[in-house]
């Protein structure tokens, strides 16, 4: 996510990435924690450690006493990315199969404010199917998310609506 000058992403190898698209030379990551979990609102006044899992699901932990807040459930095996949060949304991706059993992989924008299992209730836009990107995490730069799925294909997608656009 960016956050005035500075872009978030999950891992340390996005650290090249991150440099080339601030133009300072420099890369600032907003509280990506050991394992590549973030931040998030999950509530008023609320914050939440939000990490991919390996049941197939987001979750949202209180990071002080490691209750579980929210669960967004993707898919029926784990996933394996970081996922990017930005203004109480979370931007996730995956290569497993999806919940219905019907095809690999998925990507979607999750309203971080809720609470118990969101996953009926709370994507802003997706899951949009047939993405399999479970290796490389999502990259959000001035309002577009970047996916990269298993076989290097580069999909990018209007952050607000979830419209692919490249």
């Amino acid at each position: 996510g960016r956050d005035g000058e500075h872009i978030a992403a999950g891992t340390e190898r996005g650290a090249a990435i991150r440099r080339a698209l601030s133009g300072r030379g420099r890369a600032a990551v907003r509280a990506v924690l050991p394992g590549g979990q973030e931040w998030a609102g999950a509530g008023p006044g609320e914050r939440a450690m939000v990490f991919a899992s390996s049941d197939g699901s987001i979750w949202a932990f209180q990071p002080r006493t490691g209750k579980p807040i929210w669960n967004f459930k993707m898919s029926r095996r784990g996933i394996n990315i970081t996922p990017v949060v930005e203004n109480n949304v979370v931007y996730a991706s995956q290569g497993e199969v999806t919940l219905d059993n019907r095809i690999m992989g998925s990507v979607v924008a999750i309203d971080a404010i809720g609470k118990g299992d969101i996953t009926k209730t709370n994507a802003k836009w997706g899951p949009i199917k047939g993405i399999p990107a479970g290796k490389g995490s999502p990259l959000l730069v001035d309002g577009k998310l970047y996916i990269v799925d298993d076989g290097a294909n580069l999909y990018t997608f209007d952050a607000e609506t979830g419209k692919q656009i490249g």
